[in-house]
């Protein structure tokens, strides 16, 4: 039976595949290292508390699954979630009553000196943009007045020429 030449000259493995075989050599060198560290770690002495705890654990045992109970006893006493109801309704006046508990934006509206402020604060800046300091037309943008949104109306289409 004749050879095939193709057949016969095998390729080695891809660059990928040996990246692959060196990563995992090197993932199992790691872990190796890491298990040797953690058995070094527990030759140290542990602390008090924790043997103390250790030592109540293996008188008393674990916690077994089937001793837990099947139902739940929830408080059905109707006195009970009264007085309950009662120290929350208590708790909901005593919050509502305080100042801090109205609405920030109801506040600052209802407010005189915050109106006030700010209609000083636009005066003071349409002031301020018409007294610019002189410099080179052809550096200076026009100015425009500020006006609020009530004062703004919609611009006249510029008449055609004759």
């Amino acid at each position: 039976m004749p050879i095939d030449r193709q057949s016969a000259h095998r390729q080695s493995p891809s660059p990928g595949l040996k990246r692959a075989v060196l990563w995992s050599a090197a993932a199992v060198l790691a872990a190796s290292a890491g298990a040797c560290a953690s058995t070094a770690e527990s030759a140290r002495p542990l602390p008090a508390w924790f043997v103390e705890q250790q030592a109540a654990l293996e008188q008393e045992g674990y916690p077994r699954l089937e001793n837990v109970p099947d139902r739940v006893d929830a408080t059905v006493d109707d006195g009970h979630w009264d007085t309950v109801t009662r120290e929350l309704d208590a708790a909901a006046t005593d919050m509502m009553a305080d100042p801090r508990s109205e609405p920030a934006s109801a506040a600052a509206q209802e407010d005189a000196e915050a109106v006030q402020f700010s209609e000083q604060a636009m005066e003071e800046l349409q002031t301020t943009r018409g007294a610019a300091p002189a410099a080179p037309a052809a550096t200076v943008p026009p100015t425009l007045p500020l006006e609020t949104p009530a004062e703004a109306a919609p611009a006249a289409p510029p008449a055609a020429p004759e």
